[in-house]
């Protein structure tokens, strides 16, 4: 991602999960090095750069999106992405299967997801994922493969549209 590794991108203080989310979930190996990285506010400028004019792609992609929205508000940089694709929409209009999380569409159709939950596994996953919805899908066009995507505050709708309103979580104060 041109010099953004997610790996290295730090949690800044006062967004450690909450103490009773501690109790819920072991921190990962590697947790304690994430919090020594680049905080988000000194990476908001190359990240909304990277995304500027793209499409973003994510699984549960509305929750992702209102996500970086919010963390990209509270960084100082407001920015809107009225357009995403949501794989999770899409695999539910590809496949018949009994579970459309990440890893068990990944262990459903082959994909190699080792090291769930880890930024860099996740990603290698989607973008396998992505390509078989495609190729299931057989758009004509990035227009066309809008008609399967989830527009922010209608899950599930088959069509892609700007977003009309910030998310929710963007509107929260931090």
């Amino acid at each position: 991602m041109g010099g953004l590794d997610p790996r290295r991108v730090a949690r800044e203080p006062g967004h450690a999960p909450r103490p009773s989310r501690w109790r819920v979930s072991r921190p990962r190996p590697g947790c304690e090095s994430a919090r020594l990285g680049t905080p988000f506010a000194e990476l908001a400028a190359r990240v909304v750069e990277l995304l500027s004019g793209a499409v973003i792609v994510a699984h549960g992609a509305k929750w992702d999106v209102s996500f970086l929205e919010a963390e990209l508000l509270r960084a100082g940089r407001p920015t809107q992405f009225p357009f995403y694709l949501d794989t999770l929409v899409l695999a539910r209009r590809s496949f018949a299967f009994r579970s459309y999380s990440l890893t068990a569409l990944a262990k459903e159709l082959g994909i190699s997801h080792e090291g769930a939950h880890r930024a860099e596994a996740d990603v290698a996953a989607l973008r396998a994922l992505f390509l078989r919805c495609i190729q299931v899908l057989a758009p004509v066009s990035v227009r066309d493969s809008g008609r399967f995507a989830s527009p922010r505050g209608a899950p599930g709708r088959p069509f892609l549209r700007p977003a009309t309103q910030p998310s929710s979580i963007a509107r929260r104060s931090f």
